[in-house]
């Protein structure tokens, strides 16, 4: 299937997928790739307000190792889905975790987020599901996540 790269969708995975580089620590410029994740995810939603890939804007590979990747625990209220939850609190440490490089400040944040999602509770996980994958024994270099990828993986 092909995906035209102005759809809402393709402009919401390469936003995704330009965050994902970030937060790896595999982009050569972390603003830059920023920025321009950020103006296509404003460009997905100005186009579909209520898509859900739109509203996303994370990592799916790994969606609950860092607070900005995470999408249960945005409380951006109004901004998102009818009865989101409200909580400036919440976005300003996600945001804060987010704008700091210092490993050991974005630790002091968590231990702040995790002490106000337990006073706001956003959401209630009630199950996770992990698609299994296998390979050949010949490739290396495969990725790990909840989903296949397949760029990197090369034979041995």
């Amino acid at each position: 299937m092909a995906l035209d790269p102005w759809s809402v969708e393709a402009q919401s995975w390469l936003a995704i997928a330009l965050t994902a580089r970030v937060l790896d620590g595999l982009a050569d410029s972390a603003a830059a790739d920023l920025a321009r994740a950020e103006t296509l995810a404003e460009r997905a939603l100005a186009a579909s307000p209520r898509n859900l890939l739109a509203h996303t804007f994370m990592d799916r590979s790994r969606p609950n190792t860092n607070p900005y990747g995470n999408p249960w625990i945005r409380a951006d209220g109004l901004a998102a889905f009818p009865g989101w939850p409200t909580s400036p609190r919440i976005e300003a440490l996600r945001t804060a975790w987010l704008d700091t490089g210092n490993l050991d400040e974005q630790r002091r944040i968590c231990t702040d987020l995790q002490m106000q999602l337990w006073q706001d509770v956003p959401y209630i996980p009630m199950g996770e599901y992990w698609q299994s994958t296998a390979y050949r024994k010949d490739l290396v270099d495969v990725m790990p996540g909840c989903f296949a990828v397949f760029w990197g993986i090369r034979r041995a």
